[in-house]
């Protein structure tokens, strides 16, 4: 896939998951922002590729969030993303998908497009 199809893809889901945010949706906004978040790290996978970090989207989420070689801020984010809502149907924490994806796609576009992840 060309780096052009990998932002479209991000900037898709990252719309959809804004959209269903602000119409309360959240468990499709939370969808959304993790496939964004999913295309990202494809992205870098595409050019450094590496083992143990699986194709599906929660896979590529657990697996970056225990990567010390990220930081903190984008582990914490893939954490968050990647839990589970609780047996109450509510989140472990409060936080926001949307800014999480959001986090983590802006991480991984600035490192490919040559500048510096922070």
């Amino acid at each position: 896939m060309t780096d052009t199809e990998y932002r479209q893809r991000m900037e898709k889901e990252l719309t959809a998951a804004y959209d269903f945010s602000r119409s309360g949706q959240e468990g499709k906004a939370r969808v959304c922002g993790r496939r964004a978040a999913a295309e990202a790290i494809g992205w870098y996978l595409e050019r450094h590729p590496g083992t143990g970090w699986g194709g599906d989207v929660m896979s590529r989420l657990f697996r970056l969030a225990g990567d010390p070689e990220f930081p903190e801020e984008i582990r914490s984010a893939a954490e968050r993303l990647s839990s589970r809502i609780t047996a109450k149907f509510s989140y472990p924490s409060p936080f926001n998908p949307v800014e999480d994806a959001k986090l983590i796609t802006e991480y991984f576009r600035r490192i490919l497009e040559g500048g510096t992840a922070r």
